[in-house]
C-alpha cells in the first residue's frame, strides 16, 4: 500500500471541502451554472436582516445560500467579518433554488447547458443528478488537488402507496386504532400522511363524513398525492417551512368551523324545544271540564285514578321507572273503561303523534344541516388547505456552486477533462444537511461528497507528492484536534 498516496487522498479531499464555498466578490458572486429558468429561492432573503455579502440577487428575487448564512463563521465556528470570510473562503454558497418542473425536465436543461448529468439514488427512493461544470488546481495548507464546481438537482421519494405502507410501529398503531371500528381502517393510511390527515379528523370526531367515503379520499390522493413529495421554501425571519403555517391555520379553522356547527345544532334544538313547548302547553278548558265531570259522576274511578297517579309520581321520584310504567299501563286501562275519557285519550295520542312527527322532521333537517357544516369543516377546509399548499409546493431542488474566478491554476471548463470526474465522484453539495441550514430529506449512501481525488489521467506534481508530506500530515491532525475541541 502506498501510504503517501492514502494520506494525500485524505488531505486533498478535506482541502476541496474547504475551498468549495469560496466566493469571488462580495457584491455579486458568480455561479458555476445558470439558474434554472423560473426557479425561485429556496431560502428567500426578503424580510431577513443580512448583509448584502450573504444574499444573492437574481431574476427570481433575492436568496440566502443553502446554509441560510447571515454572517460568516470561520475556523472553530467563530464569527468573522465579510472581508475575512471572502479572503479565507468561508463566504456564502452553495445556493439552493426550487422549481415546480419535474426533475427530468430540469435535468435536461443542465444536460444541454453544462453536460450530461449523472444519477444518484438514495435508499428511500429520493434521487438526483449532478454534473461538474469546472475545475481548478487548488493549493492549500492541508494539501493540493483539483477542486470542482457544478450543479445538482434532487427529488424527494415518491408518495407512499395505499396498501404498501412500510411496516413501522407508528403505522401499526394508527391502523390498530382505526380497525377498532368496522370500516375505519380504510382511513388509517391517510392519518399517517403529511397533507391528508385533516380529511380523517372528522371521522375521528363525528364518524363517517356525511358525503364522502374512502373511495372519494382515494381519488383525491391520486390527484394531489404528489404534495407528499414536495419541497417548500423556508420563509421569513424564522425561516419557517412554507407549509407549516398553512397547516396550523387550516387545522385551527377546521376546529372552529366544527365547533360552530355543533354549537349551532345545540342552539337551534334548544330554541325549537322552547318555542314548541310554549305552543303546545295551551289550556283546553273543554277537555278539563269533561274530565272533572266524569270524575264527579264516578267517585270510585276518581279515587283509583288519584291513587295510581300519586303512586306513579312517587315511583318516578325514587327512580323506579319500570314499576311506574306498569302503573301507567293500569291508568291507560282505567281511562279506556270510560268512553268519554277514552275519546279524550285518543285525541291526546293523536296530538302527541303529530308532535313527534314534527319533532322528528325538525331533528332530521337540523342534523342534515349540521352534517353538511361538519363536512365543510373537515373535508371542505382540508380541500382549501390542499389548494393553498399546492401553490407553495415545488418538485425539484437545485443546488449550484459558486464559480471559480478563472485565475486558478489549471482552471478549465473542458468537458473532456471534467466529464470523467463527474462520472466517478458525487458532487459536493448534494448531501442534504451537509453544509446546509436544513435537512431537505435527501441523503445518498456512500457519497463521495467533496472529494477532490485527482483524476486517473492526471497525477499530482512530484513536488506536491513528496515535499513536506510528513509535516503536512502532522499539521492536519493537530488542526483536526483543535477543531474538535472548539466544537
Amino acid at each position: 500500500m502506498n501510504i503517501k498516496a492514502v494520506l494525500l487522498t485524505t488531505l486533498t479531499s478535506i482541502a476541496s471541502i474547504l475551498v468549495t464555498t469560496a466566493v469571488v466578490a462580495a457584491d455579486a458572486p458568480k455561479l458555476a451554472a445558470p439558474i434554472y429558468p423560473g426557479a425561485v429561492a429556496a431560502i428567500p432573503a426578503e424580510g431577513i436582516e443580512a448583509d448584502a455579502f450573504y444574499a444573492l440577487t437574481f431574476a427570481g428575487g433575492k436568496t440566502l445560500d443553502c446554509r441560510a448564512q447571515k454572517e460568516s463563521r470561520g475556523f472553530g465556528n467563530m464569527v468573522i467579518s465579510a472581508e475575512e470570510a471572502e479572503r479565507t473562503g468561508y463566504g456564502p454558497g452553495p445556493w439552493c433554488f426550487l422549481s415546480r418542473d419535474p426533475i427530468d425536465k430540469v435535468k435536461t436543461f443542465y444536460d444541454e447547458s453544462i453536460g450530461p448529468m449523472h444519477s444518484m439514488q438514495a435508499d428511500d427512493g429520493a434521487h438526483g443528478f449532478a454534473v461538474f461544470a469546472e475545475r481548478a488546481w487548488i493549493k492549500g495548507e492541508w494539501g493540493s488537488g483539483f477542486g470542482y464546481r457544478g450543479v445538482s438537482v434532487h427529488a424527494l421519494p415518491p408518495p407512499r402507496v395505499k396498501g404498501q405502507e412500510p411496516a413501522t410501529a407508528e403505522a401499526a398503531q394508527v391502523k390498530e386504532m382505526y380497525a377498532q371500528i368496522t370500516g375505519y381502517d380504510d382511513y388509517a393510511f391517510y392519518a399517517g400522511t403529511k397533507h391528508f390527515a385533516g380529511f380523517v379528523a372528522g371521522i375521528q370526531a363525528h364518524g363517517f363524513p356525511a358525503k364522502h367515503k374512502p373511495a372519494d379520499l382515494d381519488a383525491l390522493y391520486k390527484q394531489y398525492g404528489y404534495l407528499e413529495s414536495a419541497f417548500f421554501q423556508h420563509k421569513g425571519p424564522e425561516l419557517t417551512v412554507a407549509d407549516e403555517p398553512l397547516h396550523k391555520y387550516y387545522d385551527e379553522l377546521a376546529s372552529e368551523r366544527a365547533m360552530a356547527a355543533t354549537m349551532g345544532q345545540i342552539t337551534a334544538g334548544t330554541q325549537y324545544g322552547m318555542s314548541t313547548s310554549q305552543a303546545r302547553s295551551v289550556e283546553r278548558p273543554d277537555e278539563d271540564a269533561t274530565v272533572n265531570r266524569v270524575m264527579q259522576e264516578n267517585p270510585e274511578l276518581a279515587a283509583r285514578y288519584l291513587e295510581l297517579t300519586q303512586r306513579v309520581g312517587a315511583l318516578v321520584q325514587q327512580g323506579k321507572f319500570d314499576e311506574a310504567d306498569l302503573l301507567m299501563d293500569e291508568i291507560d286501562e282505567l281511562e279506556q273503561s270510560n268512553p268519554e275519557l277514552a275519546a279524550l285519550n285518543q285525541e291526546e295520542q293523536g296530538r302527541q303523534a303529530s308532535y313527534q312527527k314534527a319533532d322528528q322532521a325538525h331533528d332530521n333537517a337540523l342534523q342534515a344541516t349540521t352534517d353538511d357544516q361538519l363536512d365543510q369543516a373537515y373535508w371542505g377546509t382540508s380541500m382549501e388547505y390542499l389548494q393553498a399548499v399546492d401553490k407553495e409546493a415545488y418538485n425539484t431542488l437545485i443546488v449550484i456552486d459558486n464559480a471559480f474566478d478563472g485565475s486558478e491554476e489549471q482552471y478549465s471548463r473542458d468537458r473532456k477533462l471534467i466529464e470523467p470526474d463527474t462520472i466517478t465522484r458525487t458532487h459536493g453539495p448534494v448531501q442534504a444537511g451537509t453544509g446546509s441550514a436544513f435537512d431537505w430529506g435527501i441523503s445518498y449512501p456512500q457519497s463521495n461528497a467533496g472529494s477532490a481525488v485527482p483524476a486517473a489521467s492526471e497525477q499530482l506534481p512530484a513536488e506536491d507528492q513528496e515535499d513536506g508530506m510528513a509535516e503536512k500530515t502532522k499539521g492536519l491532525f493537530n488542526k483536526l484536534k483543535k477543531l474538535k475541541d472548539l466544537n
